[in-house]
């Protein structure tokens, strides 16, 4: 009976130490792991929880919410000129969309302009006729320049935007 006592509290002491020193251990070494894993919310050999956050090492792009169909196709009357500051179009600055329209072009050439303010001085020279600047809204889309009167030219090139070509249009879009 002395021995079975001593085998047997080597035994406990054995056991023990190793739910001792890992307690939770013994939740692994007589359930599976998937259901431990399913109900316990933690890490069981740490102590200590993981939030599962399922898109938070997804990128996300600027132009995920950008309208794949903001600009329409061109026809044999309007050409299309997509312009937004974040790059979700052809052209990030209004002056660059201005720069590509084909010069004395017969056609109506829209200009789209995504909503965000434009800190930028745009010319229309004599030679883009027909121009339209479109923006999302008066109050979402602005073009910004800060010349006064007091500027190297004066008042005459003070604008923001200056247009000299004949046929210019602008819509839902302020010039500050």
């Amino acid at each position: 009976m002395n021995l079975l006592s001593i085998v047997l509290a080597i035994l406990v002491a054995i056991l023990s130490s190793t739910f001792l020193i890992n307690p939770n251990t013994l939740l692994t070494t007589f359930l599976p792991p998937n259901i431990v894993t399913k109900f316990i919310p933690y890490n069981i050999d740490r102590g200590h929880r993981h939030r599962k956050r399922p898109d938070h090492r997804k990128k996300v792009s600027i132009c995920d919410d950008f309208p794949k169909d903001f600009a329409p196709p061109d026809t044999n009357t309007t050409s299309y000129f997509c312009v937004d500051r974040n790059g979700c179009c052809n052209f990030t600055s209004v002056q660059s969309a201005v720069d590509a329209v084909p010069n004395l072009s017969l056609k109506r050439n829209i200009v789209l302009i995504n909503s965000g303010i434009y800190y930028e001085k745009v010319t229309v020279p004599k030679t883009k006729p027909n121009i339209t600047f479109q923006g999302q809204g008066y109050t979402s889309t602005a073009i910004a320049w800060n010349d006064t009167a007091k500027s190297a030219n004066g008042t005459f090139y003070s604008g923001s935007v200056q247009v000299f070509a004949s046929n210019f249009m602008a819509k839902n879009v302020s010039f500050m």
